[in-house]
């Protein structure tokens, strides 16, 4: 039988997991492989982050199996919250140890990867226990007090008081919608700067290939001269692809 929490036990199991203790084991063994094995920095960020998936997998499994979800939305707001504050101080951290323009821009993809990881699988997982939540206490409104109108979402019927559709999982009010829409412009953000990182590294790639000798000083200079003009298009790039909710962690089109 599961337990009964509080919403902020609820969110500090899932904080202990990925902000403590699978991040200290993801430490030991970052160490042990640069040590011993490859001395490269970003497989030290891999390795973070793939120990963030695992301990996000491990604490929402142990979640489901043991402890009882009162408020799923209120629970998700806090913890990414939080998780997003750690996750700028690390940052300014990491941005003032080193302070030039190609670090800074390598720091932000990966704390903003990061929290899209946390984001993205927290969301899931807890709109699935709201969707689950809704879908119950859409099945006992008593038939004669239904006043059905049309998902913003999927277009099928829900009830006028359903703050969420039990069929789809979509937000009904508007401060839901404005909330996504500043979620939409962080996340379309981000993926700018993936956009701009993964142009730099496949046009630097080729540029070896096709001079082998002096191909690092050629890549070098072509990101100092068009490196800006390269971000500029990845932006705009992001922001279409973002406008038509291609890209992942922009959710389906309401």
């Amino acid at each position: 039988m599961k337990k009964e929490k509080s919403n902020s036990s609820i969110v500090f199991t899932i904080l202990l997991y990925t902000v403590i203790i699978f991040p200290f084991f993801s430490m030991l063994l970052s160490y042990i492989t640069t040590r011993y094995f490859l001395n490269i920095p970003i497989l030290s960020d891999a390795i973070a982050l793939s120990m963030l998936f695992l301990s996000l997998k491990y604490s929402l499994s142990y979640i489901d199996k043991n402890l009882e979800v009162k408020d799923p939305k209120k629970v998700f707001d806090i913890s990414w919250k939080i998780f997003g504050a750690i996750n700028l101080i690390l940052l300014s951290i990491a941005i003032s140890n080193n302070f030039t323009f190609y670090h800074i821009i390598y720091i932000f993809f990966y704390y903003w990867l990061k929290f899209l990881i946390f984001y993205e699988m927290t969301r899931r997982y807890f709109y699935s226990l709201l969707k689950d939540t809704n879908m119950l206490e859409y099945t006992e409104i008593d038939k004669k007090d239904e006043i059905m109108v049309y998902c913003r979402g999927c277009g099928k019927e829900i009830h006028e008081s359903a703050e969420f559709c039990p069929h789809c999982g979509a937000p009904q009010n508007v401060s839901s919608t404005k909330t996504n829409s500043v979620t939409l412009f962080f996340v379309g953000l981000g993926w700018s700067i993936v956009l701009w990182f993964v142009s730099l590294f496949m046009i630097g790639f080729f540029i070896g290939l096709a001079n082998p000798e002096d191909g690092a000083e050629i890549a070098g200079k072509f990101g100092e001269d068009y490196g800006l003009v390269l971000l500029l298009v990845s932006i705009i790039a992001s922001t279409i692809l973002t406008k038509l909710r291609i890209l992942p962690g922009t959710g389906k089109k309401a």
